[in-house]
């Protein structure tokens, strides 16, 4: 993402922190109704774009659906200058830095935490009964850690659900490394399992303090669909078995080999570590 200087104001609103320039929407931090808040603004250009405005819609719906600790809290829905604006709720934290050294305890709390926070997300429901929510984007920059190592899993920009289905098209959505095989191949639906890999691909990072898969494109694709993982212990000496077991199979190429959803995942990290001493 690119960083520009923000304008002062938004619409009604005082502008007090850096924009944040995505492919179809800025991000700012303002002031609204006395408090600190990020408002995701749809870009001028695409406001009129009958598909852009769905899904920004479809995002902000998501977002009104959140509830749960970990995930972004909706403030209010704004139409300003013909572009429509989601208001969350400030989350303080810095996005993920896999390149920080880190113990392997400090690792697998910020990855039980960002589990839960999927599967918070994988759970929404409406009045007609579970949406069917997958992020499809969960990579570190959408990963905000406060000071107690908790996760806000943040972005549902490229979500799809029973409301707004998306095809796979991997190579032209997504953060570059962070995909599931299935999003290239098509071999398996796009669903929580999807996201339990990319999950998995952030975990492997925090553990490893270095990417997974090359920064290249088409070696990215090439690397997720045809080879394997590479053992975490290979890339950390001290890393224990059983979570790179837990890795192993949240990696599998296959989604029928991987973790059903993202409490499976989290559970075998919380079983696997050591007792703590009273």
């Amino acid at each position: 993402m690119n960083v520009r200087s923000p304008p002062p104001t938004l619409g009604p609103f005082s502008v007090v922190g850096p924009l944040v320039a995505g492919g179809s929407s800025d991000v700012l931090a303002i002031e609204y109704k006395g408090e600190r808040a990020a408002a995701k603004c749809l870009l001028r250009e695409l406001a009129r774009d009958r598909r852009a405005r769905a899904s920004f819609e479809h995002e902000a719906t998501l977002v009104s659906r959140c509830r749960a600790k970990g995930l972004p809290t909706l403030l209010g829905r704004e139409e300003i200058d013909e572009r429509p604006v989601i208001v969350s709720r400030w989350v303080e934290g810095a996005g993920l830095d896999i390149e920080r050294a880190r113990s392997i305890a400090a690792s697998v709390e910020i990855a039980r935490s960002l589990l839960r926070a999927l599967s918070a997300l994988h759970a929404l429901s409406d009045e007609h009964g579970p949406l069917g929510v997958v992020h499809r984007d969960v990579n570190p920059s959408n990963v905000i850690v406060g000071d107690e190592r908790e996760v806000t899993l943040i972005d549902l920009g490229l979500a799809s659900s029973r409301l707004f289905p998306r095809g796979a098209d991997a190579l032209s959505e997504g953060t570059l490394g962070y995909h599931a095989p299935e999003m290239f191949t098509g071999d398996a639906p796009i669903d929580a399992r999807a996201d339990v890999f990319c999950a998995a691909v952030v975990v492997w990072e925090v553990i490893a303090s270095r990417p997974l898969f090359s920064r290249s494109k088409f070696a990215a694709a090439h690397e997720i669909v045809e080879v394997d993982a590479p053992d975490v212990r290979d890339a950390r000496g001290d890393a224990p078995e059983w979570l790179a077991r837990a890795l192993r199979r949240a990696l599998a190429r296959r989604a029928s080999e991987r973790f059903d959803d993202a409490l499976s995942f989290e559970r075998a990290l919380r079983e696997g570590l050591p007792p703590t001493r009273s």
